[in-house]
């Protein structure tokens, strides 16, 4: 008798668990969803990468409610049972506390085990692949530059600039701040009217096709290069007249 009781609570404690499984997941989903949808659409990612991008992000996404989804799901499992009166009954035919809630216990430990494996050989990866689509397909289409802003660079580099044309891809109000390793102050300060991206001029900062180059609007404008030798000496020039190339890791696209 006492063998089909615990087979009794287990069926309900499996109810809750699926129940509260799908309610917490779907708030998870609506959440996620609401959170990625406007990085999709503001990177004009096609129809499949968002599909791919979710189905990728989704499994680990949806983990954080296991250790919710057993707490409630043997709790409301216990109390559909006090509310008929069950547990009541099974304890007065002799069945302890201690031994309906083993099949509860047994269950969350297996379900523990499984999320850990679910995790580390499902889920991570899969967040991984999904994190790479967005950095290397979805948002690649846009390039680095937003409108205007400031761009961390590679190298110790910050970009700001007041607005970048992506049909032409020139950056206007040019400014790139160089720094020194371990935050010993600027090494070299530039400041351009304009930045045109010029995809024939060799790189050999990247070993491919593509560099900037730098001009000004007006021969009034500041429009220079600083480098800072040490804490005592600088050196000061104008912009080459002709246009100076600059050669970054940073690409329009």
């Amino acid at each position: 008798m006492f063998k089909i009781l615990q087979r009794y609570t287990t069926a309900a404690f499996l109810r809750s668990l699926l129940f509260t499984w799908i309610v917490l997941n779907a708030v998870v989903i609506s959440l996620l969803f609401g959170d990625k949808y406007d990085d999709l659409l503001e990177n004009k990612a096609s129809t499949k990468q968002a599909i791919t991008y979710f189905v990728c992000i989704l499994p680990q996404s949806t983990l954080v409610v296991f250790p919710a989804v057993c707490l409630m799901g043997a709790l409301f499992g216990m109390l559909s049972l006090a509310r008929h009166h069950e547990l009541t009954a099974m304890f007065a035919g002799g069945a302890s506390l201690r031994w309906l809630a083993r099949p509860a216990v047994v269950l969350s430990l297996l379900i523990g085990a499984g999320g850990f494996a679910w995790n580390e050989y499902v889920a991570a990866p899969l967040s991984r692949e999904g994190e790479q689509l967005m950095v290397t397909e979805i948002q690649k289409k846009r390039g680095i530059f937003r409108d205007y802003g400031l761009h961390c660079g590679t190298k110790r580099r910050f970009i700001r600039y007041s607005s970048f044309d992506k049909e032409s891809d020139i950056l206007t109000g040019f400014v790139l701040h160089e720094m020194r390793p371990n935050g010993q102050g600027h090494k070299r300060f530039i400041r351009a009217d304009v930045a045109a991206w010029d995809p024939s001029i060799d790189n050999p900062e990247t070993g491919q096709k593509g560099a900037w180059v730098l001009s000004s609007n007006s021969p009034e404008s500041e429009n220079y290069v600083l480098d800072i030798l040490d804490d005592w000496r600088t050196s000061i020039r104008p912009l080459n007249p002709d246009g100076e190339h600059l050669y970054l890791e940073e690409t329009p696209a």
